[in-house]
């Protein structure tokens, strides 16, 4: 993707494929490409836009009320509260439209076509019994829920 790292997270919507990697210092890539009838990529379709999230474990688009969203899952360390970002893409630029404290270690996020957004924890793997909020199940959520509650907490402090 960059020339630097692998892809880290992967995400395939209809006919596109999304791909994207992991940074520590907010230059990471999404790349995506068009595949074809057949599932086949298209070279040329591809398209590269800077991710402004560091620490990127994970994304997801979804169409909702004529917008298409983006959703990414950011996490880092056993101890550090996981952000996911709500974006729309403006100019070529994701701009966030909100930003969600969940617990340590989010990894893979998905939505599906009723708008259930479903988050998977690193830290429910035995390797990380020591994190913060250990999460060893598959969380979902309203996706209309997550975007338009103002007040919406996976957790109080």
């Amino acid at each position: 993707i960059s020339g630097k790292s692998s892809v880290a997270y992967l995400f395939v919507l209809d006919n596109q494929i999304y791909l994207g990697n992991f940074s520590f210092k907010g230059d990471g890539r999404l790349k995506w490409y068009y595949l074809d009838d057949k599932g086949n990529l298209l070279i040329d379709s591809c398209f590269i836009l800077d991710n402004p999230y560091i620490n990127t474990q994970g994304m997801c688009k979804y169409k909702y009320m004529g917008n298409d969203y983006y959703l990414f899952s950011t996490s880092f360390g056993r101890k550090n509260d996981s952000i996911i970002y709500i974006a729309i893409l403006n100019n070529n630029k994701f701009k966030t439209i909100k930003k969600i404290r969940f617990p340590a270690m989010s990894e893979q996020i998905n939505i599906d076509k009723n708008g259930i957004v479903y988050i998977i924890f690193e830290s429910g793997a035995y390797k990380y019994r020591g994190a913060k909020n250990r999460i060893c199940d598959v969380c979902f959520f309203e996706f209309k829920k997550l975007l338009k509650d103002k007040k919406f907490k996976f957790f109080d402090r």
